[in-house]
């Protein structure tokens, strides 16, 4: 006999949380990071290519699926969601260090697009599988909602910041360094959030049989019917023998 089938009790929470962690970084990869780039004195050119080549490890996604069919999917989820807001933090510390270095922030930039495209397609794949069709078409409004969400934090809301905390008088490196701290507790949130709504699960009632449901008691029968009158009769006789004359 198969065990009840574990589905997810608060499947709105984890749809929200891990969809909107979904986007971060892709919008400071996409929208924050050129405008970074620009103010930190790159020029057009290298802005572009370095946009162009981050954004091409995360379409060569596809490969990393038989890495990532190997793991447990809630776990992998997690685990990916972990080392993306590791690698947010790691990019505002070396962003805002005294001796400003290309090198590590070009190996966090690559690493976090890897770990990006693994976490977007496990994601994808647990949401088709872990969810019935009526469930789906129920919580993609809150996929969209959370994905846009995501997107205006972490791009313009993050540009935003920057250009706050810049009127305060930091510097331009200094006042990325924050914003991208920003994303990645940002990133934390949604994690802890994420796991929550993963973890708070509960089993399927086990379904009753067609056969079971519909069949009825012995008592409703022509059969039980019988016994049952039998029965009463066999105890009416014995009351009887018992009764003084």
């Amino acid at each position: 006999m198969k065990e009840p089938a574990a589905i997810p009790r608060r499947a709105w929470l984890w749809v929200f949380a891990a969809y909107l962690f979904q986007s971060i970084p892709a919008a400071v990869r996409d929208e924050a990071l050129p405008v970074a780039l620009m103010d930190l004195g790159y020029a057009d050119a290298q802005i572009t290519q370095a946009v162009a080549v981050f954004g091409l490890i995360v379409g060569c996604k596809i490969l990393l699926s038989p890495l990532v069919a190997g793991f447990n999917p809630r776990r992998f989820i997690l685990a990916a969601e972990l080392g993306i807001a590791a690698l947010l933090g790691l990019l505002a510390y070396h962003v805002g260090a005294d001796q400003f270095s290309t090198t590590p922030i070009i190996g966090c930039l690559i690493l976090l697009s890897l770990f990006a495209a693994a976490h977007d397609f496990a994601l994808d794949g647990y949401f088709v599988s872990s969810l019935d069709d009526k469930s789906r078409a129920t919580h993609s409004g809150i996929l969209n909602v959370a994905t846009k969400v995501g997107v205006v934090l972490a791009g313009p809301g993050l540009i935003w910041l920057v250009a706050r905390i810049m009127d305060y008088g930091p510097q331009t490196a200094d006042a990325w360094s924050w914003a991208l701290a920003t994303a990645g507790v940002l990133a934390l949130l949604a994690l802890v959030a994420n796991a929550w709504g993963l973890c708070c699960r509960f089993s399927r009632p086990p379904m009753t049989s067609p056969s079971m449901a519909t069949s009825s008691p012995p008592s409703t029968t022509r059969a039980g019917r019988r016994t049952l009158a039998f029965s009463t009769s066999r105890r009416r006789s014995a009351w009887c023998s018992l009764a003084p004359d």
